[in-house]
């Protein structure tokens, strides 16, 4: 996700409302992955912007056959020599056929989020796809903020496939130990999320914002986050969904001091959940907290590197070292997802998730 200005986000979300088109990609449009156009080039061509609208396709011309994970396995295995007759066998020449057996039996119509100023796919929807408009989001969350009449300071994030806006509250805060003789404290942050490419969901969610880390942690999905699906039903338009975008934010907003009720009795507890002599990267790589071996080793070096920061080894302290991991992934839904995990961490010794 790529941080901007509040200028350059709107030129982005006015760009998307100006140039985004919902196009129906022909039965006849046939996928090229080497060149990574889809297109019958009589009425309709376009070249796939990103993997995520790649693999949505595939995923959508798919009969039952996973055909987004035998495509990228069938593209990464080698070429292999039949000693039968010596003859090679080169896995990723079956990809095409695969593909188009699949497109030829596709019965459901798809739609292209289409860029029209370059032609690019930005995602691949279904018919029943319900378009909600970043620029909506962004004026009906000012307005709502505005009206709650509360100091708060806004930041953006887009990066052409999805957007989220992140609202600190500086009055609304609990005080942490202070960091290498720097006070600190921890604010409440309200995050708005949404997509406009299939990527991601409209939602919002109650959250943490650390300020000497600058690193920030998702609350509780039961309990601090609402999300609506894209998807227009005979009772459920965009009109709905606005209105539903609306009562939940005021609704979210009523839940602040909730969470930092929570977030100060998890800062209170000293029990440890890893015992001293226990393997942390093993366990934060287990199921029960879903990181990547990389992201623990990564966490239990920060951990070991600010011991003065993270020294209780409560859950608090360590979905804090999570949280720093987060603000440093690069990959966007990643980070997303590690933000909810830090979140969930900090919270797990006074609330189950």
């Amino acid at each position: 996700m790529i941080n901007l200005s509040e200028k350059d986000f709107i030129n982005k979300i006015r760009h998307e409302k100006q140039h985004y088109k919902y196009v129906k990609v022909p039965k006849s449009a046939r996928f090229n992955i080497n060149n990574r156009t889809l297109a019958n080039f009589a009425d309709f061509s376009g070249e796939m912007a990103s993997n995520n609208a790649i693999g949505a396709y595939l995923s959508k011309i798919n009969p039952g056959a996973h055909l987004n994970k035998v495509v990228n396995k069938f593209n990464s295995m080698p070429t292999l020599t039949d000693p039968a007759n010596q003859e090679e066998i080169d896995p990723s020449l079956f990809v095409d056929e695969m593909i188009r057996y699949c497109e030829l039996h596709r019965t459901d119509d798809l739609i292209a989020v289409q860029d029209n100023s370059n032609g690019m796919i930005m995602g691949v929807v279904s018919n029943k796809y319900c378009t909600i408009q970043d620029c909506d989001i962004y004026t009906l969350t000012h307005g709502i903020l505005e009206a709650n009449d509360a100091a708060h300071e806004t930041t953006y994030e887009h990066d052409g496939f999805q957007m989220r806006m992140n609202v600190r509250f500086p009055d609304r805060v609990i005080e942490l130990d202070p960091v290498d003789g720097k006070p600190n404290e921890m604010e409440l942050r309200l995050s708005v999320f949404n997509g406009m490419t299939g990527i991601r969901a409209l939602g919002i969610n109650v959250g943490s914002w650390e300020q000497v880390c600058s690193n920030g942690a998702m609350g509780l999905k039961k309990m601090f986050e609402w999300k609506q699906s894209h998807i227009e039903t005979a009772n459920i338009k965009a009109v709905d969904i606005l209105e539903m975008f609306t009562e939940n934010l005021v609704a979210q907003l009523r839940k602040g001091d909730k969470y930092l009720d929570l977030i100060e009795k998890a800062n209170e507890i000293s029990t440890p959940i890893i015992r001293e002599n226990q393997d942390i990267v093993k366990i934060l790589s287990s199921e029960k907290f879903k990181l990547l071996k990389r992201e623990a080793e990564e966490v239990f070096r920060r951990m070991k590197h600010h011991k003065k920061q993270y020294k209780r080894k409560n859950a608090f302290d360590i979905g804090r070292a999570i949280a720093e991991v987060a603000r440093d992934t690069h990959e966007i839904n990643r980070r997303h997802d590690l933000e909810i995990i830090a979140g969930n961490t900090m919270l797990m010794q006074v609330a189950q998730t």
